[in-house]
């Protein structure tokens, strides 16, 4: 197997002065931090046991499952799930402290930078011999799927841990049936040029309403890159174009040399200039809660948001029965060619791994191995047949749990619903299945819109030095992008030959080109 470089995407995290357990510190609510379940009390292998430190809210939906004493029974073996943090930010501290002070149960679920740090000071075992010894299922899916091993492999060829996975998602762009109906709209755009006529109809029709924008969002508003050709990529032979973020769109991943990336942020100013986008949003002086209000009192039409957006609002509307949202396709790009929105197979974030010297650690691996296997993804996708799915002889399967119902129970209520982008363990995601577990008005868009426009983007990893060195030149270039590009689009700057040239080169002394080439590096580090 190729070497691969085992590291961090976004910073290093820095073992805490003081030391100390994640059982010494108390929780904010539910089960206090530290807290343990009690394990499966019958399990065929009897006494095979191992105890699990993760986030609070994991251990809350797994206890809840109700096929969680099945994964043991199944499985054979029994987990001890403890509790080592509410929130995110706290137990990821809570793990730097536990392996500061050497409290660190027998499996744990770390960032990949935790595991890049500590592993390289022998915190971590390398868990290769033992998955080529005691997990067949795991080593055939790793020899299966280069991507995913690449991930999990470092420099030396050693596996330090597993990464959960995360299912085939990503935002798409819906709409107001009901307000386009009104304003005389039949034909639904395929283009961004169809797209800024639609969003001048409804401003012609809706924008004597004080407050009203067609187009309302939250948090970056820099969205269709794709459509512009500007977005950030990794070409067949291997060449790193823009400031690779795995084509998420979150405001720092575009290509700034590609032609389309001026002709977006020319398109941006003329929808400020005319109205046409939530100025407020734009601005960032609108929240969340703002842009929920606006949607459900029609404030505006559009938005491009997460896939489960529109069956939110729709349950949250409940008092306007005219209240209708619908989903549009992705708009083709601007050359005429099918445009594609991508997500990251593996969620590093969500690193399973197993302290060095730990004496359970072939009883971990023979249970993450049972995931891997078919009875294991069986119920890991389906849950048990009779009540969360039924099985038909022809190997398709009802579905008998309701996600509308399931998704919203109270913790600490048994629940029938199938999760597999709550990441509790690793194991293969299975998309199919992953659509056919959601809300039933979900499922009528997701599955084709998915299947039409969504793939996994190729990853980077980097090295402890490299990955501190991105993270020092993107907190300066960041910043510097973010209030020049807003300066174009609200008219502070004008758009024209020298003021782009003085932009590009000031993004160039922000530190551009330099984050490009750690990325670049990276990348052909993992191809070596």
């Amino acid at each position: 197997m190729k070497k691969k470089i085992l590291s961090v995407l976004l910073c290093i995290m820095v073992v805490a002065g003081s030391l100390a357990g994640c059982s010494n510190n108390g929780g904010n609510s539910g089960n206090s931090e530290g807290t343990a379940t009690k394990p499966a009390e019958n399990t065929s292998a009897g006494s095979a046991a191992f105890s699990y430190t993760l986030p609070g809210k994991y251990m809350n939906w797994l206890q809840d499952l109700n096929y969680w004493e099945d994964m043991q029974k199944l499985s054979g073996v029994s987990v001890e799930l403890v509790n080592g943090g509410e929130n995110d930010d706290s137990y990821y501290q809570n793990i730097d402290l536990a392996v500061g002070s050497g409290k660190l149960t027998d499996a744990l679920i770390v960032k990949q930078s935790q595991a890049a740090v500590y592993q390289a000071q022998g915190a971590f075992m390398d868990l290769k011999e033992l998955i080529n010894e005691y997990a067949p299922n795991i080593k055939a899916y790793i020899d299966a799927n280069p991507d995913y091993a690449s991930m999990i492999t470092s420099t030396d060829g050693a596996i330090y841990g597993l990464a959960a996975q995360n299912p085939l998602y990503n935002n798409l762009t819906f709409y107001r049936s009901d307000m386009f109906e009104a304003a005389g709209i039949t034909a639904l755009p395929t283009t961004i040029d169809e797209f800024t006529d639609v969003l001048r109809k409804l401003k012609a029709y809706y924008g004597n309403e004080t407050g009203y924008y067609p187009w309302v969002g939250r948090d970056s508003y820099l969205h269709y890159a794709e459509n512009f050709g500007c977005i950030d990529y990794i070409d067949d032979q291997g060449k790193v174009h823009g400031i690779y973020n795995s084509s998420l769109g979150n405001g720092t991943g575009y290509d700034i040399y590609a032609d389309g990336f001026r002709d977006m942020i020319e398109w941006y100013h003329t929808l400020y200039t005319e109205g046409l986008i939530d100025q407020e949003w734009v601005s960032g002086t609108s929240t969340e809660e703002d842009w929920q209000t606006k949607y459900l009192t029609g404030k505006g039409t559009i938005c491009d948001d997460y896939f489960t957006r529109p069956t939110w609002f729709m349950s949250n509307a409940a008092d306007n029965p005219d209240y209708k949202i619908e989903v549009m396709d992705l708009f083709k790009t601007n050359s005429g060619e099918a445009a594609h929105r991508y997500q990251k197979l593996v969620n590093t974030d969500r690193y399973l791994v197993i302290p060095e010297g730990n004496k359970n650690a072939v009883t971990v691996i023979k249970f993450l191995d049972w995931l891997f296997s078919k009875e294991g993804q069986e119920v890991m996708h389906y849950g048990i047949d009779g009540i969360n799915t039924k099985k038909n002889a022809d190997g398709t399967y009802e579905w008998i749990a309701d996600f509308a119902v399931e998704a919203v129970k109270p913790v600490g209520e048994e629940n029938i619903g199938i999760y597999q982008d709550r990441l509790t363990f690793p194991y293969p995601v299975d998309n199919q299945s992953y659509y056919e577990s959601l809300d039933a008005r979900v499922q009528s868009y997701c599955i084709d819109y998915f299947n039409k426009y969504s793939s996994y983007a190729k990853q980077i990893v980097y090295s402890e030095e490299q990955a501190e060195q991105r993270s020092n030149l993107m907190a300066k270039y960041q910043t510097q992008f973010n209030s020049e590009v807003l300066s174009f689009v609200k008219g502070e700057t004008p758009i024209n030959d020298d003021t782009w040239a003085k932009f590009l080169g000031n993004m160039e002394n922000a530190g551009y080109s330099k984050i490009n080439e750690v990325d670049q590096a990276a990348y052909d580090a993992m191809s070596k």
